[in-house]
């Protein structure tokens, strides 16, 4: 078609292809790195749980752990060496002149597009033993130090990005992408309020996992999951991972948006790797946030992933070695798909709400612990004043007890910045402490969830009350 263009056309023709080469290498480029960070976290989380497994003595799963290890840096030298050959098309397409000819353009986009194919990357790669990582670890361990994992280099990203030696590297899909970690130290007892939903926990989770003899005297099957569901912000997050540490169990955190794909078939296959992961844990929490992402109603949206989610859920057999529970959550109940929440899939539905009077104190007052007030504070009439607001919006970074800080902080510093620390030891060393003005503005500047979200809560607070899923 070139052929019957004129000279001007064949520019304008250039510089468009031209702009679109950049725009899709540059896409590539972004999300190659961010793949490296994933994996990279990955990594690191491997080698943590490798370092505890060999504390323990857990010979299996430090086999397990290192071989993880192994299989992302694999995936990271591939990665590294398709990020070089990629921003080498992107130099080259800098360089170009704008006015080259079409065949020139022609000829990057064709290397461009070679350099898109997942399985056109080849690197040379010569992976890290087993052994020489058992004995770092034991270093590490012995030295009391906590170092990063001994990684295996590819080889330039020059020389990677022309290499043409093909190596057959395998890689673990489940381990890679999908790794247990220990969350936080939080236990029931550290989350404030929600005693209801404390209750629930214990009876269907908790307790036949700590003590299965006497449910198994009783004949009494322990749940199989638990779904939590309330407006944002009201700890739902914090709530699943002290559910987690009182069964002591391992913590698969995953937002089920990563889990969905744009090509056919690898939704489904991000769940079934999502549960193979969680089985080689043997007992292992998968926590599902946002759930209401891939299990809404089934005409609903247009990856839908609730098939294969019951197909996994219920393929399951648990036994006194291996065991799974799961653990969803969700702004938007009422959205679900009705085979999803039926009775024998999951243990039970517990609402999260906004705190009440009485927790809001004990979260202001643990917000506010060991912090200077002003004598003039009465955090009586700040929980009243702070009706409608989330455990967020109150302690959360950004929330009202954080921001009246950084008031009483930028007070000290300006104070501070007009003294001389020699000759005023005193003034400088005084206290600025926060004051009920601070708060006051804080509130302000801080609309509380039932106003930003007032629909949103109100229809939880409605689906609840009317019964929730029964």
């Amino acid at each position: 078609m070139g052929l019957f263009m004129s000279a001007a056309e064949r520019k304008r023709e250039n510089r468009r292809r031209r702009r679109r080469a950049i725009r899709e290498v540059m896409n590539a480029v972004e999300d190659t790195r961010m793949k490296c960070d994933d994996l990279r976290k990955a990594r690191d989380a491997a080698w943590e749980s490798a370092r505890a497994a060999l504390r323990e003595k857990r010979e299996a799963d430090l086999q397990r752990q290192l071989a993880a290890v192994q299989a992302n840096d694999a995936t990271l030298a591939k990665l590294n060496a398709r990020l070089a050959q990629l921003e080498e098309v992107s130099r080259q397409l800098d360089c170009l002149d704008t006015d080259a000819s079409l065949a020139e353009s022609s000829e990057l986009l064709s290397k461009f597009s070679s350099v898109s194919l997942p399985d056109a990357v080849d690197v040379t790669y010569t992976p890290v033993s087993l052994e020489t990582m058992t004995e770092q670890l034991a270093t590490e361990i012995a030295e009391g130090k906590t170092e990063a994992a001994p990684a295996a280099k590819p080889q330039s990203r020059q020389a990677a990005a022309i290499s043409a030696v093909k190596v057959e590297v395998s890689e673990d899909p489940s381990a890679s992408k999908w790794v247990a970690t220990k969350p936080d130290e939080v236990r029931l007892a550290d989350v404030i309020g929600l005693e209801s939903a404390k209750a629930v926990v214990l009876d269907a989770l908790v307790n036949p996992v700590n003590h299965p003899d006497i449910y198994q005297t009783l004949r009494a099957a322990p749940g199989t999951g638990l779904l939590l569901y309330g407006p944002p912000g009201t700890g739902k997050t914090l709530f699943a991972k002290a559910v987690a540490n009182e069964m002591g169990m391992p913590f698969l955190d995953v937002k089920c948006d990563n889990l969905k794909s744009k090509y056919v078939g690898e939704s489904e296959k991000n769940v079934a790797e999502l549960f193979r992961a969680a089985r080689s844990y043997g007992k292992c929490v998968i926590f599902l946030d946002e759930c209401n992402a891939i299990l809404s109603r089934r005409d609903d949206q247009k990856v839908c992933l609730v098939e294969q989610f019951l197909v996994e859920l219920d393929g399951f057999a648990s036994s006194k070695d291996s065991q799974f529970f799961v653990l969803m959550a969700t702004n938007l109940p009422w959205t679900l798909d009705p085979a999803i929440t039926r009775s024998g899939r999951l243990s039970e539905a517990v609402y999260v709400g906004l705190p009440e009077r009485a927790d809001r104190q004990k979260l202001l007052e643990l917000s506010l612990a060991d912090t200077p007030l002003a004598p003039d504070v009465n955090l009586e009439k700040l929980v009243e004043e702070t009706d409608g607001y989330s455990g967020a919006d109150l302690c959360a970074k950004g929330g009202v007890c954080h921001k009246a800080k950084m008031k009483a902080a930028r007070r000290w510093v300006a104070r501070r910045g007009v003294l001389d620390k020699d000759a005023d030891t005193t003034a400088w060393q005084a206290v600025e402490p926060i004051t009920w003005q601070d708060l006051e503005d804080a509130c302000r500047e801080t609309p509380p969830i039932s106003q930003t979200a007032a629909d949103l809560v109100r229809r939880n607070r409605e689906f609840a009350s009317g019964g929730g899923f029964k």
